[in-house]
């Protein structure tokens, strides 16, 4: 995991998806390398547009948050995810959840414009 960290840190997302798999193979329920892999996944894809490290990255969250359901880094990582691909209702459920989790969270402004825009998105 420490080598897929550098790796991603030097924006080397590519070497540290294949590190944070490695890690998995030897520790496949660690719910934190599941949302490191999540977020490698995302610079990837917003670095290539690569649809496949788009859904790979919502299921790395996802699986974080399994393993973890009160994860609060996975938890707004995939309402982020979920807003950006334009699920606001999802997005809003997760930011409410995370806001109840941590309702002094410093991010609180974004997450309750996402819950707002869920609920006019569900009308």
């Amino acid at each position: 995991m420490q080598r897929g960290i550098h790796d991603f840190q030097a924006g080397k997302y590519r070497e540290a998806i294949l590190n944070y798999r490695q890690a998995l193979d030897a520790e496949p329920e660690n719910p934190v390398t599941h949302n490191l892999l999540g977020m490698a996944y995302r610079f990837r894809y917003n670095l290539t547009g690569d649809q496949d490290m788009q859904r790979k990255e919502t299921a790395a969250f996802r699986r974080a948050i399994e393993l973890s359901p009160d994860f609060l880094a996975a938890i707004k990582n995939l309402a982020a995810s979920r807003y950006r691909d334009g699920d606001a209702v999802e997005a809003a459920e997760l930011a409410r959840r995370a806001l109840r989790l941590f309702p002094q969270d410093p991010e609180k402004p974004i997450l309750e414009s996402w819950i707002r825009q869920g609920e006019r998105a569900d009308e």
